[in-house]
């Protein structure tokens, strides 16, 4: 199953200002909702139980809301950079 991608630590993120940090944390949301999206589509292609696939459909509605929403800043997925 996928998994979430690591967050950078504090002090990378300390280091920006302005655009810059702007630009890193959209490519950590967009990279996160991947992880996310990945895990969503496992469930409801594995899971068993209503409740969690339930769950799971609502998620990947909102994630690929969102995900589309990043895109809008950054064009298609940006891969993210450390």
């Amino acid at each position: 199953m996928p998994s979430l991608p690591a967050m950078p630590d504090a002090a990378e993120l300390q280091g920006l200002s302005g655009e810059q940090f702007d630009n890193r944390i959209v490519e950590l949301f967009s990279a996160n909702h991947e992880g996310l999206l990945g895990s969503v589509t496992a469930e409801l292609a594995n899971g068993v139980d209503p409740t969690v696939k339930g769950i799971a459909d609502q998620l990947k509605v909102t994630a690929d809301t969102e995900q589309q929403q990043l895109e809008t800043l950054t064009g298609p997925t940006p891969t993210p950079t450390r």
